[in-house]
């Protein structure tokens, strides 16, 4: 009896020792919080790290994952839909301090890469991104030949053909699919191809603007029509004045086209930029048309008439275009006869009134003395309300920038709206 009960204790403490042991190594090798590891679960990633770091300059990898990013966004017929979060993205990313020469290499090496990726959105800014590559070597230019014609979104084309379109004149392939393309079923493909054909690149190219004489006529699109015939003399081609003329004068032309060929018309001998062979008949047309009456809410179109604040006869020396363009047309420009059928226009209450108040911003720019408009202020002294009340505005604006007082007209500092203020003259054509 004592014997097993010596033998039971030895066991019952062994157990109870075993049994401890394992509580405290249990107790021991029960795994810890690492500090390196919560560190890096909180590290940004490459491209927030990026943008946290005001100096960081756009790398490689940082690039590809935002041009990727773009699968989230929609494509529109003209390209990736502006306001994706993605695309806000890339644009700050690519506005960073970053070397010209390292973005145009990544532009190259990215965009040829990803050229065929399943997005959309992220193929249409590969194609954009290529414009360094083309013509570089002869397997670059053909994959994005073949692209072109192989591609099925619209968008993405045409960012395609902003490549190459201005190798128009220099190289037979890109003719030719300029061409082709102007015959494609989306119109923004075909606005962009046939407009490459009518500038400055494509000069000489005799069958480009053939092209575009007849798609002037058999579009399927107004707004194409209108586009083409707003740019028709950008390749300098003479052929350009008859067709204008034509389409100015035939009562046919609907309206959204007949406003482009006006603009179109103006731009033969002036504009921004100003034309680098200005024309003598189309000066004395678009006088004749300022000049014809009785005029309507459409004639003339105010949508092409701050054009004509291009038309000085006063430039700084240094402004090697613009003196270079009025030793051009000194021979036959007459600037007052100009400025007197704007005023005719300016005073002719059956004109639209943003035509009148165009008219009167283009007299301003041109130089009118103060007391023209003052008389013309005079005129519209009793208007209170309506098209009149908006044309004296802008004339109390006008006094006001000269110095003049018009006494009360509510006038404002701000043109009126819908009139388009001249883009910067360009450094080169």
């Amino acid at each position: 009896m004592h014997l097993r009960s010596h033998h039971l204790g030895l066991i019952l403490g062994t157990l109870l020792g075993v049994s401890l042991t394992a509580c405290v190594k249990s107790e021991r090798t029960e795994p810890e919080p690492s500090p390196s590891a919560s560190a890096s679960a909180a590290e940004p990633s490459p491209v927030e790290a990026f943008f946290q770091d005001d100096r960081a300059a756009l790398t490689e990898g940082v690039y590809e994952q935002l041009i990727v990013a773009l699968s989230t966004c929609k494509v529109t017929e003209s390209g990736v839909e502006p306001r994706c979060p993605a695309l806000e993205q890339l644009r700050r990313a690519r506005s960073r301090n970053t070397v010209l020469k390292d973005l145009a290499g990544m532009n190259a090496r990215l965009g040829k890469k990803y050229l065929t990726h399943e997005s959309a959105a992220v193929r249409y800014q590969a194609a954009s991104m290529m414009q360094s590559i083309f013509g570089s070597d002869e397997a670059s230019q053909k994959l994005i030949l073949e692209r072109a014609r192989s591609e099925q979104e619209p968008a993405v084309i045409l960012a395609l053909v902003r490549v190459v379109g201005s190798r128009v004149k220099s190289d037979a392939e890109v003719k030719q699919l300029l061409l082709e393309m102007g015959d494609h079923a989306a119109e923004s493909v075909r606005r962009e191809a046939l407009g490459w054909l009518v500038t400055s690149f494509a000069e000489g190219v005799t069958e480009g603007f053939d092209k575009v004489a007849a798609k002037l006529e058999q579009d399927p699109s107004e707004a194409v029509r209108a586009y083409l015939c707003d740019r028709l003399y950008g390749s300098s081609e003479p052929r350009a004045l008859p067709l204008l003329k034509r389409l100015l004068t035939d009562p046919k032309t609907p309206k959204k086209v007949y406003d482009g060929c006006w603009s179109g018309l103006i731009k033969t001998w002036t504009g921004f930029p100003q034309p680098k062979h200005p024309l003598k008949e189309g000066y004395e047309l678009t006088v004749k048309l300022l000049e014809a009456t009785p005029r309507d809410s459409e004639h003339p179109p105010w949508s092409g008439l701050s054009l004509l604040r291009a038309a000085k006869t006063e430039f700084q020396p240094t402004d090697r275009f613009g003196t270079d363009w009025y030793a051009a047309v000194k021979p036959w420009y007459k600037k007052e006869r100009l400025l007197k059928a704007l005023e005719a226009v300016a005073t002719d209450s059956k004109a639209h009134w943003m035509a009148r108040t165009s008219a009167l911003s283009v007299m301003q720019e041109l130089g009118t003395p103060k007391a023209t408009f003052e008389k013309l202020h005079k005129r519209y002294e009793g208007a209170t309300a309506g098209d009149d009340f908006q044309v004296k505005r802008r004339l109390g604006d006008v006094l006001a920038r000269l110095g003049a007082r018009s006494g009360p007209s509510g006038a404002g500092s701000a043109p009126p709206p819908g009139t388009p203020k001249p883009p910067p003259r360009p450094a080169a054509p």
